[in-house]
């Protein structure tokens, strides 16, 4: 999916417009991924809108033809720790190679709560595994 960056986008903030999206609504949220060799980052908190697209932008090491723009990266919901152990957020769940697409689009359900926090898993091939946070703004 092709997506072109507003100037105003900012790492984890939920960006409201009146321009429609795939989603049923607008606005976006634009995350960035960046890892390599024994580094892997991305924010801790973003903020996200219901009906809004979430952009996860994959930044590797070298993305013009480094070994890094071929891992996977795979964005899935923490799975709840409380028996039973279940996936409340299915939407939140797509992987990709920068190589092939630079950018991950999930679309945020209308059914969630307005603060509604909770955590997500973000795994890069042969890297590692963070677990940052999302929080319903809109």
């Amino acid at each position: 999916m092709a997506v072109a960056f507003s100037g105003c986008a900012k790492d984890g903030e939920l960006i409201l417009n009146d321009i429609p999206n795939t989603c049923g609504g607008t606005g976006h949220t634009l995350t960035w991924i960046k890892y390599g060799d024994s580094h892997l980052g991305a924010l801790a908190l973003s903020k996200i809108g219901r009906k809004s697209e979430w952009w996860f932008k994959l930044q590797p090491d070298n993305p013009g033809g480094g070994a890094y723009a071929d891992k996977v990266v795979t964005i899935t919901a923490k799975p709840n720790p409380t028996p039973p152990p279940d996936n409340e957020y299915p939407w939140l769940s797509v992987s990709g190679r920068h190589s092939d697409d630079p950018v991950l689009v999930v679309c945020v359900p209308e059914s969630l709560e307005l603060n509604e926090r909770f955590d997500y898993m973000i795994e890069v091939e042969d890297v590692g595994v963070l677990d940052p946070r999302a929080e319903v703004v809109n």
